[in-house]
Order: C-alpha cells, then structure tokens, then sequence
C-alpha cells in the first residue's frame, strides 16, 4: 500500500488512499494524497468523493478552489474540451456542492 501512496499514478495514489483509509480507518496518512489529488479531473473527482466520505475539514486554500468551482463565474473549458468538461463539470460541481454542505 505504501508504494502505492507515492507513487507517480495519481489514481493509483488515490486509490491506495481511499483503500488505506477504509482498511484502518484513519485518515491522516490518506488525506494528503487526496488533497495533493484536488483538481478538476476524474482523479480529482473521485479525490473529492473520498475526502467527503472522511469529512475533514478541508484546508482553506483547497475551500477557496471549491469555491472557485461552484462560483458561476468560473471560466469553462477551451472548445476542444468542452465535451470532457460538461462530464466530468457536471459532476465535479454535484459533489463539490455536497462536499461544501459540510465544511465550516
């Protein structure tokens, strides 16, 4: 499982974070790969997901990303992803929303 936590595939990583947390049920070793995850990707997304189930708080840098996320001001993708984005936005803005509920 260590390996797995530093290696250089970030699902891998997240997966190994998510495995060890559920196997120990402690989440500090597990919380920052997750957050080192945190970014507008299907990696990330599921990150998201994982660091939700936990329920920590998060750091008030990764908050002000979240944030930036739900704000309708957020800038879209290029045309090209647009397709990849509206996805994985979608969902990425759902679990975002359920993820803030939670946060002070």
């Amino acid at each position: 499982m260590e390996r797995h936590l530093a290696g250089s595939d970030p699902r891998g990583r997240v997966d190994a974070a998510e495995a060890l947390w559920r196997i120990t049920g402690d989440p500090r070793r597990s919380v920052p790969v997750l957050l080192d995850a945190f970014r507008p990707t299907w990696t990330g997304l599921r990150a998201l997901t994982v660091l939700r189930r936990i329920g920590r708080p998060l750091p008030a840098e990764h908050r002000a990303l979240l944030d930036s996320w739900l704000s309708p001001d957020h800038v879209g993708p290029s045309e090209e992803e647009v397709f990849w984005y509206d996805r994985l936005g979608n969902r990425l803005r759902a679990e975002a929303r359920l993820l803030r509920a939670r946060q002070p």
